[in-house]
């Protein structure tokens, strides 16, 4: 973790506020099986080879988002002076 952010009280950690709280890494974990459970609800069946393509998809996307994102933010403070 970043030693000089500093985090919303609401996600740290009661032990260590500087990391996130036990709670949030188990609604990050929960996320995908509650999903599924709800699409379910609708009559959406998601088979596990939709499911892991999916997360790849997403997971790439943000990646990428994050990579030009952080080489436009650091070309833009590079040039900016």
């Amino acid at each position: 973790m970043l030693k000089n952010k500093k985090m919303h009280p609401v996600l740290g950690s009661s032990k260590n506020p500087e990391t996130l709280a036990m709670t949030w890494k188990g609604v990050a974990v929960g996320v995908v099986p509650i999903a599924i459970f709800v699409a379910g609800m609708f009559g959406v069946v998601l088979d596990s080879n939709e499911l892991v393509n999916f997360v790849d998809a997403l997971l790439a996307a943000v990646s990428a988002c994050m990579v030009v994102f952080g080489l436009g933010r650091k070309l833009f403070l590079k040039f900016k002076k």
